[in-house]
């Protein structure tokens, strides 16, 4: 599947080490849409390839994490093939372990205040009061086709007149359908083992602290989903921010 992105962000894993990075440890966050099914949810994309990291730190603004300018700025601005994204789809991979997600930012009401429980640094909870825990989680991950060059009989590749570039065919397995490969980067073990390396590990101690402050006595047990959607910050946020909004409007 194709997908549409938007709202791109360079961000930092304040205080964690991504595995495997050389980098400033940053990562791009941005979100993917199906333009051709409305129906389906946006994904939350994030991607920790430190050259593809380098690409969009020259072409976003810096109050996305980049070094453009903010005035004038427009993601509509950015080319096409920075904002699609091709042969992707959603993996769903094992931790390995209960892991745990902290707020990276303060959540405030309406009136601009901290809401209590919820600012940067604190574990995300459920409705129960209890700690969100993931054995699993909702990874975004690329592939592409396995493809072989055609020749003549004199064996030279067939140029494609059209691109001038040499003909392709993709490779098919024993029941016809198409091979496919992860695309370097893209693989669910590559984003997989990157995006735990952002969450904290459901210790005893945090059992402990989860035991002393939720309301229930039962935890549930870890669901798999897509820990970096924007359901629990920036969401709220977003709500917060338009009810502040409808009270100004009444005042």
């Amino acid at each position: 599947m194709n997908y549409k992105l938007e709202n791109f962000e360079i961000l930092k894993a304040e205080g964690q080490r991504i595995f495997g990075q050389e980098s400033a440890n940053e990562y791009l966050k941005c979100s993917a849409v199906n333009p051709f099914n409305r129906f389906e949810p946006t994904h939350t994309v994030v991607i920790f390839d430190a050259n593809t990291v380098a690409h969009y730190k020259n072409v976003l603004p810096k109050s996305r994490g980049g070094i453009m300018p903010d005035d004038g700025w427009r993601e509509e601005g950015l080319a096409r093939e920075d904002r699609v994204l091709n042969n992707a789809m959603t993996y769903e991979y094992d931790l390995g372990g209960e892991y745990c997600r902290k707020y990276t930012a303060d959540i405030v009401d309406a009136s601009g205040n901290v809401v209590p429980g919820k600012k940067a640094g604190d574990y995300i909870r459920d409705a129960s009061g209890h700690i969100k825990r993931f054995r699993k989680i909702d990874v975004f991950v690329q592939y592409d086709y396995e493809r072989e060059t055609l020749f003549d009989e004199s064996g030279f590749p067939l140029i494609d007149e059209h691109t001038g570039m040499p003909k392709m065919r993709v490779l098919r397995d024993a029941n016809g359908q198409p091979k496919t490969y992860w695309v370097q980067g893209w693989s669910p073990t590559y984003v997989g083992e990157r995006m735990r390396a952002l969450l904290t590990p459901y210790t005893a101690e945090v059992a402990a602290v989860d035991t002393a402050e939720a309301t229930s006595t039962t935890p549930p047990p870890g669901n798999s989903e897509s820990v970096f959607d924007d359901d629990d910050e920036a969401g709220e946020q977003q709500q917060n921010a338009q009810t502040a909004q409808q009270q100004a409007q009444t005042v």
